[in-house]
Formats: C-alpha cells, sequence, structure tokens
C-alpha cells in the first residue's frame, strides 16, 4: 500500500502520496444526479460504475477490478475521515 496524505474539503478530494504523485477529484457536472425539485443534488455516478462493471465480470467469469482487500482500505480510509474530523487532529493509517 501507498503511503501518503489524503485529505477532504468540501466536495475536493486530493491525495498527495509520499512520492510527489498527487490525485486530486472534484465536482465533475456531468456526473451531478437531479433527482427533481426540492430534493437535495449528489455527484458521482462511480457506484453505479462500479456496480454495473462487477456484474459484468461476473457474468465474464473475471476477477473484480475492486476486491475485498481493496474495499476494506477504502473503509479504513472513510473511518479515519470521520475520526479525524471528529477528534480534530490527523489520523495516520
Amino acid at each position: 500500500m501507498s503511503t501518503g496524505l489524503r485529505r477532504i474539503v468540501s466536495d475536493r478530494g486530493t491525495i498527495r502520496y509520499d512520492n510527489g504523485q498527487e490525485l486530486v477529484r472534484d465536482i465533475d457536472l456531468d456526473e451531478i444526479v437531479d433527482f427533481g425539485e426540492g430534493v437535495k443534488q449528489y455527484w458521482g455516478v462511480s457506484h453505479v460504475k462500479q456496480i454495473t462493471e462487477y456484474y459484468k465480470d461476473l457474468a465474464a467469469g473475471r476477477a473484480t477490478v475492486i476486491d475485498g482487500r481493496e474495499a476494506l482500505c477504502t473503509q479504513r480510509m472513510i473511518a479515519a475521515i470521520y475520526e479525524s474530523g471528529h477528534e480534530k487532529k490527523r489520523v495516520f493509517l
């Protein structure tokens, strides 16, 4: 697993790896989901894309792109983000 600093501010997520590589994800207006007037808008269709790819991989007998270990890494990161916000301090994974 790579190490670095992960940061989420509002809708912008940044990962800065120790090797200098940086990944940034921000709102993509093409991915806004509008459920109608009076309902909160959401951006990001990645869950729909991931679920679709999962079923395609199962049908084709291929290994999934994101396996359980990778999903667990993501879950640990999300839990650390919540802990960091609650404790108002950096959390190291």
